[in-house]
């Protein structure tokens, strides 16, 4: 049975870019697949940016580019916590507390995957999960690079968990 990451490399899903509402968050999906520096993908929480309020308190404080697999999510909440959720491929079944129909969002808290996690962020990483759905799907949008993504799995396999957190 083939996987969605088998679907995502075998699939020609078209070369146009997404046209995002502000173009300084303008990040080809390829560089971000990539990695290259400048290449945070912003363009999956279009057209929310740095400081923007996701609900229940938390914000979006920071975006990474892909590193070992995975872009990283820093939530900020009011209160000065800060929650960083990696943005992972998933293939047989989603492991994180919200996902997308090709990401899965896996908090990275410190734990063992063995305790709830707070309502607030909860509500908030679904509610975000369904931006970056509407965004990851959108019409003319090449997700061909994106199967360079790793899952979560695949990630501890590779690199060990003590180094993801």
């Amino acid at each position: 049975m083939n996987t969605r990451r088998d679907l995502l490399k075998g699939a020609s899903l078209g070369a146009a870019a997404l046209a995002l509402t502000a173009a300084s968050q303008h990040r080809s999906i390829a560089a971000f697949a990539r990695g290259e520096d400048d290449a945070a993908p912003w363009w999956l929480v279009a057209p929310l940016s740095a400081g923007a309020s996701i609900g229940g308190g938390w914000s979006l404080a920071g975006l990474s580019p892909v590193a070992a697999g995975a872009s990283i999510l820093t939530l900020r909440h009011r209160d000065g916590r800060q929650t960083r959720v990696h943005l992972c491929a998933w293939s047989e079944a989603p492991r994180g507390v919200a996902h997308t129909a090709l990401l899965d969002m896996v908090v990275m808290d410190g734990g063992q995957g063995d305790q709830p996690t707070e309502e607030s962020l909860g509500r908030s990483l679904r509610s975000l999960a369904s931006r970056i759905r509407r965004n990851e799907l959108a019409s003319g949008v090449d997700l061909s690079e994106l199967a360079l993504l790793q899952s979560h799995e695949e990630r501890v396999a590779r690199y060990g968990p003590e180094s993801l957190v």
